[in-house]
């Protein structure tokens, strides 16, 4: 890398400043303002959340099956709260499996 002039560091770092603090309006206004981006963000910190609170319960000894059934069952305790339970299947697919399975049906005969 080349040595870098005074005005060309202080030019790097302001911009770098001026793209920080956009992003920070930016994204402040956004999350309070747009209320399915807000949705999405919770959403998503509550996956992460249980995510976390299911190894926990791994190393506290329960099996994978029961820590996984806490999980389903906390992400729908959480729309419920928010009187959102009919979101269940596309906002956690995987946990809607868990606690929904679904019977294969090309092995049925007639």
């Amino acid at each position: 890398m080349e040595n870098l002039t005074e005005k060309q560091i202080r030019n790097i770092l302001d911009r770098y400043v001026s793209q920080k603090e956009y992003r920070r309006v930016y994204y402040g206004n956004k999350y309070n303002n747009d209320l399915q981006y807000k949705q999405y963000v919770r959403d998503y910190n509550k996956r992460r959340y249980e995510i976390k609170k299911y190894e926990k319960n791994i190393e506290k000894g329960l099996t994978e099956g029961q820590s996984k059934n806490i999980m389903a069952i906390n992400c729908l305790n959480y729309l419920k709260k928010h009187e959102r339970q009919d979101e269940f299947k596309n906002t956690f697919p995987v946990e809607y499996k868990l606690l929904n399975p679904e019977t294969p049906t090309d092995n049925i005969s007639d």
